[in-house]
C-alpha cells in the first residue's frame, strides 16, 4: 500500500503543474503559492508560509500607484482657482478688499489660497506625482501673481502687501495640511 502511494506521489511530482492564464497579478501570485506548496514536503511548509508572510509584509510597505478617495480633489482645486480668479475680476469686491476690508475679508482671502494649496497638492500626491509640493507651490504663486497683475491692469489698483502675505501664508498652510493628510492616509491604507 505504501509503495503504491509513493509511486502515485512521484508521478504527481514529475507531472508539470498546469499554470492558469495570467489574468492579473493576484491570480499569478495565488497559482505560484499553490505550485510551491504541492511540490514541497510537510517540513518545508512552515518555512514557505513564513516566506509568504515576509513577502506580504514587504508588499504592504510599498506604496500603491493611486490611493483611494481621489475622486474630487482635482475638481475642487480647479473650482477654488476659478473662484479666486472670479473674485479678482469683480471691481466691487476688489475695491472693498483694498479700501474697507474687515479682518473676516482677510481671513477668507487667506482661506481661499489655503484651499487651493490643499486640494491641488493632495490631488497631485495621490496621483503619484514626484514633485507635487514644488508643482503646487509654483502654481499657487503663479495664480497669486496672475491675480495681482490682473487687478493692476484692469482696475489700476496697486498690489496690497498684506493680501499677498496672507495669500502666501494660506498657500503654505494648505500645502502642509495636505501633506499631513496624505502621509496619514498612506500610513493607514490597507
Amino acid at each position: 500500500m505504501n509503495r503504491e502511494i509513493r509511486r502515485m506521489q512521484e508521478k504527481a511530482d514529475k507531472k508539470p503543474v498546469a499554470v492558469p492564464r495570467k489574468r492579473g497579478p493576484k491570480k499569478v501570485a495565488k497559482s505560484e503559492k499553490v505550485k510551491t506548496k504541492s511540490t514541497k514536503s510537510k517540513d518545508d511548509g512552515a518555512s514557505a508560509s513564513k516566506q509568504d508572510a515576509k513577502q506580504d509584509a514587504k508588499k504592504g510597505n510599498k506604496r500603491r500607484g493611486r490611493l483611494p478617495n481621489n475622486r474630487f480633489t482635482g475638481i475642487l482645486g480647479l473650482l477654488t482657482a476659478f473662484f479666486i480668479v472670479m473674485q479678482s475680476a469683480s471691481r466691487e469686491l476688489v475695491e472693498k478688499l483694498l479700501t474697507s476690508a474687515t479682518p473676516v475679508d482677510y481671513v477668507f482671502h487667506a482661506l481661499s489660497f489655503m484651499l487651493f494649496g490643499y486640494f491641488v497638492n493632495l490631488w497631485l500626491s495621490r496621483r503619484g506625482t514626484v514633485n507635487a509640493l514644488a508643482i503646487c507651490s509654483i502654481f499657487g504663486i503663479g495664480l497669486l501673481a496672475g491675480v495681482e497683475i490682473g487687478k493692476w491692469f484692469n482696475f489700476r489698483f496697486a498690489p496690497d502687501p498684506v493680501l499677498i502675505g496672507l495669500a502666501v501664508v494660506g498657500l503654505i498652510a494648505g500645502l502642509v495640511l495636505s501633506r499631513l493628510v496624505f502621509k496619514m492616509s498612506e500610513r493607514y491604507a490597507t
